[in-house]
């Protein structure tokens, strides 16, 4: 074993006795030690969200050697290797703090109390359907209040949604790295699985003929489906791409966010051009928008709008 490790701390729950427990190994070891944290707040949506945020900073940011893994049971050590299987060939240590534990008399087993709420889409019937990253997706009646959900079919997940125009209802499931159609009349869920295993296909948007077109954030791709045909097409984005969200404006025309080179992607199908829209540095656009003409993004790491025009 090497004389000195380079160790990779990811605490989603810096407070109490795992920052005490933390701060005293990191000052007496002989390591390298790196800790990326969390606030000490609601750890029940740490247990579904941090594994999400701490794989996005490391992906953004993350340039160092790791020799060793060493997190608590806050964090789903599931989910991160799936959002970042190079993880899996390193060890791991998880310490876990017995009285942050559920209790073992607890039965609850309700899908709504970690949903973790991400996107939605109205149907062709005014129905408001939504997704919640911690294995669900549901639908709201807006005129009678009457709301379902359903768990998803294979798990935690559900990211990105869209409505075709005909009226079909398709979502991205990132940890689980499948698209899924939803039967609008039985809400029943299908997995459509992408060529690319572990893709992490994050959101989707359907162009004018009902393909559904998929961001692929960890292979750095774009992908189309075509319900009609059930048969894909994927194309690489110029890299290093980590590309996050996709829409499809008028004219059929795919444009993407990339946060491995911060900007945006204007993509035409029909020639397979890619051409480069560049923005500042961790600029991080994590939904576009458009009207006849104009393409919008939110700059998430800058606090600012972005529109492209013509």
């Amino acid at each position: 074993m090497a004389k000195q490790l380079d160790i990779l701390a990811l605490e989603p729950f810096y407070g109490g006795g795992r920052r005490h427990m933390l701060e005293t190994l990191i000052h007496y070891s002989r390591h390298r030690w790196t800790l990326l944290k969390l606030p000490p707040r609601r750890i029940e949506r740490r247990l579904t969200a941090a594994a999400h945020w701490f794989a996005e900073q490391l992906t953004r940011h993350w340039v160092g050697r790791v020799d060793l893994l060493f997190t608590s049971e806050a964090l789903n050590l599931a989910d991160l290797y799936r959002l970042m299987p190079t993880l899996l060939k390193k060890p791991s240590v998880v310490y876990f703090h017995d009285n942050q534990l559920p209790h073992p008399s607890s039965t609850s087993n309700n899908p709504l109390e970690m949903a973790n709420l991400n996107t939605a889409t109205f149907d062709k019937r005014g129905i408001l359907w939504f997704t919640g990253q911690s294995g669900i997706y549901g639908r709201l009646n807006p005129k009678t209040g009457a709301m379902r959900v359903f768990r998803a079919p294979l798990g935690p997940g559900p990211y990105g949604i869209t409505t075709t125009p005909t009226g079909q209802v398709f979502y991205a499931s990132l940890a689980g790295s499948h698209i899924a159609q939803i039967d609008v009349r039985t809400g029943k869920a299908t997995v459509i699985r992408p060529p690319t295993a572990g893709q992490g296909a994050r959101r989707v948007w359907s162009n004018s003929k009902g393909m559904i077109w998929v961001s692929e954030w960890n292979a750095g791709k774009v992908a189309r489906y075509d319900p009609a045909t059930r048969k894909w097409r994927e194309w690489d984005v110029p890299g290093p791409a980590k590309v996050y969200a996709v829409y499809v404006d008028e004219k059929d025309v795919v444009w993407l966010t990339d946060f491995g080179r911060s900007g945006l992607w204007r993509f035409v199908p029909a020639t397979g051009q890619f051409t480069r829209i560049p923005l500042r540095a961790g600029a991080d656009v994590r939904q576009l928008l458009g009207r006849p003409g104009e393409v919008w993004g939110a700059e998430s790491g800058a606090d600012r709008l972005v529109v492209v025009r013509g």
